[in-house]
């Protein structure tokens, strides 16, 4: 009989550690990667890197702000990624390809919904597969 509850235990034990490391291998995989070496992209002009928006109120709902980019190099940049570090802020592009001498348009929203107080929140994008980056953001006071 202590042979029968022993194998049972071990046996239940190998299935736990699978399944954890199972759990952890798929998490890895699904997780995204940048570039360490990733420079900031000065050569793409925002006309407000850092946006106020002063005191909102949350009833009022959500709130936005259009950014304009501008690409003063003389290479066509393309948006690899675009990452949120919040759900409370959305950001959309007009095009995901910024052609020299050209500018595109992103649209930051933020969701004011339980989120009394200052707020600072800023947006990740990725150029050319992750070799620049910007990171505009949008601030304010919730009420």
């Amino acid at each position: 009989m202590r042979n029968k509850i022993f194998i049972f235990l071990l046996l239940f034990l190998i299935t736990i550690l699978f399944l954890f490391y199972s759990c952890n291998n798929n998490t890895n995989k699904n997780k995204q990667t940048y570039n360490e070496k990733a420079e900031y992209a000065d050569f793409l002009i925002i006309d407000s890197a850092q946006f106020n928006i002063g005191n909102i109120y949350e009833k009022c709902g959500k709130v936005s702000h259009i950014f304009n980019i501008f690409n003063s190099s003389n290479d066509t940049i393309t948006i690899s990624r675009i990452t949120q570090g919040c759900s409370c802020v959305s950001a959309k592009v007009n095009s995901h390809i910024i052609f020299p001498k050209d500018s595109i348009k992103l649209n930051i929203t933020f969701d004011p919904t339980n989120k009394k107080g200052y707020f600072n929140k800023h947006i990740f994008i990725q150029l050319n597969q992750g070799d620049f980056f910007i990171m505009p953001g949008i601030s304010g006071v919730v009420n």
